[in-house]
């Protein structure tokens, strides 16, 4: 969760928002009092709701925060269909429009940030690549925002795991010197070496224990807190070659809510219906892509 230190300690606030309601209350009366000044643009609460795998990343840390579990258990059975998930998705449809702008439903990663970096927002959910974008020397938020983890729900906190790394293609013509390549880049000593300029996390825990490292990337400290109490992770194991489709399904079925196309009790419904009809396909080694691909129009 990034936050505008400023905005927050005009209105009062001596610290981050520590669940959903804080952050509805918070981001509500910031964006009126900014409005009432005149700064019309301004919204309180921006993040990633278009349909795609960014609104999987954050509807699953609403519903895993209000204990709705991550769409599939880890035996591979669909549970979307609980009050914790429906009223984890209600709660986020409320804010567009309210404290979110009616476009949100359309923002991917850099959307949101723009907003941000814009100025015209108080709040943003994004990953650690944000960061060091609002770092850089010439950003305008620069010295105006700190992070914090996200807001808990009944059942705590829920940060969906994300992430990049390094591969070999198995087309390369020099398959070992990649492999070496790979290797150094990972390695501690590069890892720390970079780690001493604004940067993504570190994955080897010993860069954190660095002083100089940790001035330079405060935000280190909340990453290790988020790791430590309140990692999600997407069910890609338990879905396995067919979690493009479950996430597909997942998120457009979100979008929908979002979008008051449908309700979300409903919605959760037919999910857990189109779901499970996915994951039965690949239990018959048929390919479900397929079966989902709508017929072509007659001439």
């Amino acid at each position: 969760m990034f936050y505008r230190v400023d905005l927050l300690r005009e209105y009062g606030y001596v610290r981050p928002p520590k669940t959903w309601e804080d952050l509805e209350t918070m981001a509500r009366r910031i964006q009126a009092g900014e409005r009432a000044k005149g700064n019309d643009d301004i919204w309180g609460f921006v993040w990633q709701g278009a349909p795609s795998e960014a609104l999987t990343c954050n509807a699953l840390e609403w519903q895993v925060s209000e204990g709705g579990g991550t769409i599939l258990d880890e035996q591979g059975r669909v549970t979307v269909t609980n009050p914790h998930t429906i009223r984890a998705w209600d709660r986020a449809a409320r804010w567009v429009g309210s404290i979110s702008p009616p476009g949100v439903i359309a923002y991917k990663e850099w959307d949101a940030f723009n907003m941000w970096q814009a100025g015209k927002a108080a709040f943003m959910r994004n990953w650690a690549s944000a960061y060091t974008a609002a770092r850089t020397p010439n950003s305008p938020t620069k010295d105006r925002f700190d992070t914090a983890p996200l807001p808990r729900g009944e059942a705590g906190i829920a940060a969906t795991i994300g992430g990049n790394g390094y591969g070999v293609s198995r087309h390369s013509l020099h398959p070992e010197q990649a492999a070496m390549l790979v290797r150094f880049l990972c390695s501690r000593d590069e890892q720390l070496r970079r780690s001493r300029s604004v940067a993504l996390p570190s994955t080897i825990a010993q860069v954190y224990n660095d002083a100089e490292v940790m001035a330079i990337n405060p935000y280190y400290s909340r990453v290790l807190e988020v790791f430590s109490t309140g990692k999600a992770s997407r069910p890609s194991t338990a879905a396995r070659k067919m979690y493009p489709d479950v996430s597909r399904a997942y998120f457009e079925t979100v979008n929908e809510v979002l979008s008051c196309r449908k309700n979300a009790s409903q919605a959760a419904a037919d999910l857990q219906n189109e779901l499970t009809r996915i994951l039965k396909t690949d239990a018959t080694g048929a390919d479900a892509a397929l079966e989902r691909k709508p017929a072509a129009a007659s001439p």
